[in-house]
């Protein structure tokens, strides 16, 4: 589209197209999206609204006007949200979700910066290397969806699987000469585990805090993240620099997405044990349970 818009109407009708759609969706989202249920129980006084999305959540549900919503949950705090992501024993879980941003952020921008730079430097034609590039992010499309189904049913153990999955597929991108079908294939399989698994992590991001700080979390989370997508372009451009023989250069293209792994699986184990401590407590404060429904 933006290839179309230039040709025809100059580069400037791509960022007015960007802006014109991103003031659309808002507003979409402004009278569409609903409220959190956790946060509007969290917030109190807005049962009308909770049993208005619920209704709609679980359309069998017995959920009268008078129902009344509860959270076991500690109300917001007060004070500087970001702090709350390093008090409460949340410390280390913070540390490795940042980790795990910047090093997730780091693989794909590494990966799709340079990809199509790559593969025309060593012989596909520049229209397919463009190609290459559309495909991992068609992989990263359909593997959100295929994280997001898994991740209920499975978990965080899903993230670290999509990710894992990433290290041989981009380590063969470069390893060895191969027909240009599987090489195509090969990128889009790529895509849906590295980028699958990114979105994967937006979505733990959150989940892993209490309510009241939960938006807080996921945002740092993704602001820290950025640190991996600045670095990874730029060390793929003083690797590349180096004149590294292409197969080693997409070994190092796959080590974020190894490290990233590795972080997931540590946040994996500290959290499942804060959790166990937290269960032992009366009441449960960080916990994540569905809000209660009580008839008043």
């Amino acid at each position: 589209m933006t290839a179309a818009l230039i040709v025809n109407f100059g580069w400037q009708s791509a960022f007015l197209f960007g802006g014109i759609s991103s003031l659309t969706l808002a507003a979409v989202l402004f009278f569409l999206l609903p409220e959190s249920v956790r946060f509007l129980a969290l917030m109190g006084g807005r049962d009308r609204e909770i049993a208005a999305v619920m209704r709609k959540l679980l359309p069998g549900a017995a959920i009268h006007a008078s129902t009344r919503f509860t959270l076991a949950e500690h109300r917001g705090e007060r004070g500087m949200p970001v702090k709350y992501l390093f008090m409460q024993g949340r410390a280390l879980i913070t540390s490795l979700l940042w980790v795990a941003f910047i090093t997730s952020l780091m693989g794909h921008y590494f990966l799709t910066s340079w990809l199509p730079t790559v593969l025309n430097a060593n012989g596909v034609p520049l229209a397919h290397a463009v190609i290459a590039g559309a495909l991992i992010q068609g992989g990263g499309a359909l593997g959100s969806l295929v994280v997001g189904r898994l991740l209920d049913r499975l978990g965080m153990i899903t993230i670290v699987i999509a990710f894992i999955l990433s290290i041989p597929f981009v380590v063969l991108i470069g390893a060895f000469a191969m027909p240009e079908y599987l090489l195509m294939a090969t990128v889009f399989i790529s895509g849906m585990c590295l980028l699958g698994g990114q979105i994967g992590l937006n979505a733990l991001a959150g989940t892993i805090y209490p309510t009241f700080v939960r938006s807080s979390g996921a945002g740092w989370a993704l602001g820290i993240g950025r640190i991996g997508s600045i670095l990874g372009p730029v060390i793929g451009g003083v690797l590349i620099g180096m004149k590294l023989p292409m197969p080693w250069l997409f070994v190092c293209a796959a080590i974020p997405g190894a490290c990233c792994a590795v972080a997931l699986l540590a946040l994996r184990m500290v959290a499942a044990k804060k959790d166990a401590r937290d269960s032992q407590r009366d009441p449960p404060v960080d916990t994540i349970p569905r809000p209660a429904m009580s008839a008043g």
